[in-house]
């Protein structure tokens, strides 16, 4: 590729690209002009994008003349005057959605302006985690991956190994996600919680389970840990461990709550959500549905920004469990100062997970929070999350 974010490649990194006479590889390939209107342009088109997507990701440069050899070798302007930057980008977007199956989503089009005013179009193909995808060819569907500088067809095996490889990661997660829960019941995960119900919100990406994904702890250690803080806790310390770096509230209250920070990416919190600091703390066998829908939510804005920060990038899942409840009432207090409180038929409630299409582009926590918590309160005999208004809005400040 031809920087490690798209949206950093400049005219200075084309010339630079063109002046050092950079090869294509298997993950870079150059194109002279944008791809036509008929046919056959438009199969070369989807040809070249499900390779990559099919492979290891990749970026398609159109306005580079390359060698005989496959090496860049200077700029071929796209006129702004003829290929409007939009009207590109959206006349590729529909061949992709409609010549793609299934479609691969987190391409991302970057026009590369120059100074001339004219531009350079990079289209950056992730390493896809819906793989295998085909792209129609006439009458017929085809199967490529990359492989070096070629593209090639997928032979039967491979097929059927991309396939396995989907559904093992989505195994994986939910294997990954009951490990961790069943740490928490147990008190055997690095910061023991103190018994009692405990709400553990989870953010596991796929690239993390894939190996292609990791946070550097180290640098967090010292500065930018106090993020993973939340606000009823007063203060924060941290540590190290082998999963990656934990950070937990001081030592009056060490036993309430944490954030795990996993080396390869993924992101746990878990507190404690009895009748501790709450607005009726007298009654020992109250949990407050605004302290747990507060942590949800706040849990999954600070996991998907810092997701983007570290350019952790496909699919994710988010998922929420409420554990070892027995004995204890899910209550709601109205505005009129009344409470209703409530109880479910089972001790553990482990939700349905939900899908993040993409991390890169989820700016929008509740999109995944309001779901999550509709679920949990409707476990508890609730219609749905009383937080949010009938349009979706948060309403607690």
């Amino acid at each position: 590729m031809l920087a490690p974010q798209v949206s950093d490649v400049d005219e200075a990194v084309l010339t630079s690209v063109c002046a050092d006479h950079r090869p294509e590889s298997q993950t870079l390939d150059f194109k002279r002009e944008l791809p036509a209107s008929d046919d056959k342009s438009k199969q070369e088109f989807l040809k070249d994008v499900c390779a990559f997507a099919n492979a290891d990701g990749g970026d398609l440069v159109y306005g580079v003349q390359e060698k005989p050899a496959g090496h860049a070798d200077h700029l071929v302007p796209i006129s702004v005057a003829t290929h409007s930057k939009d009207a590109t980008k959206l006349r590729l977007a529909q061949i992709l959605q409609t010549g793609l199956e299934p479609p691969v989503v987190g391409v991302v089009m970057q026009p590369v302006p120059l100074a001339s005013g004219d531009y350079i179009l990079v289209v950056r193909v992730p390493a896809s985690f819906q793989r295998p995808h085909r792209y129609r060819s006439g009458a017929h569907t085809r199967w490529v991956v990359r492989v070096d500088t070629r593209t090639v067809d997928l032979t039967y095996d491979q097929i059927r190994d991309a396939f396995d490889r989907g559904a093992t990661l989505a195994e994986r997660a939910r294997r990954f996600r009951d490990e961790r829960l069943s740490g928490v019941l147990s008190r055997t995960n690095g910061r023991p919680l103190r018994a009692g119900p405990r709400c553990v919100v989870h953010l596991i990406p796929l690239a993390s389970l894939a190996g292609r994904a990791s946070v550097n702890v180290a640098p967090l250690y010292h500065n930018g840990y106090q993020e993973f803080m939340y606000p009823d806790w007063g203060g924060a310390d941290r540590a190290f461990n082998l999963d990656g770096l934990v950070v937990f509230p001081g030592a009056n209250a060490a036993e309430i709550a944490y954030t795990q920070i996993f080396r390869h990416g993924v992101l746990e919190v878990a507190r404690y959500v009895g009748a501790l600091n709450t607005p009726d703390p007298g009654d020992a066998t109250l949990m407050w549905s605004s302290v747990i829908s507060g942590l949800v939510r706040t849990a999954l804005a600070t996991f998907l920004a810092a997701a983007q920060r570290w350019n952790i990038a496909g699919p994710a899942v988010a998922a929420i469990a409420l554990l070892d409840t027995a004995g204890f009432r899910f209550a709601y207090q109205f505005r009129s100062g009344a409470t209703r409180t409530a109880v479910s038929d089972r001790a553990n409630l482990i939700l349905p997970e939900v899908w993040v299409e993409q991390l890169e582009s989820a700016d929008d926590p509740d999109v995944f929070a309001r779901p999550l918590l509709d679920t949990l309160w409707q476990a508890f005999g609730l219609e749905r999350c009383l937080f949010y208004d009938q349009n979706g809005r948060w309403l607690m400040q």
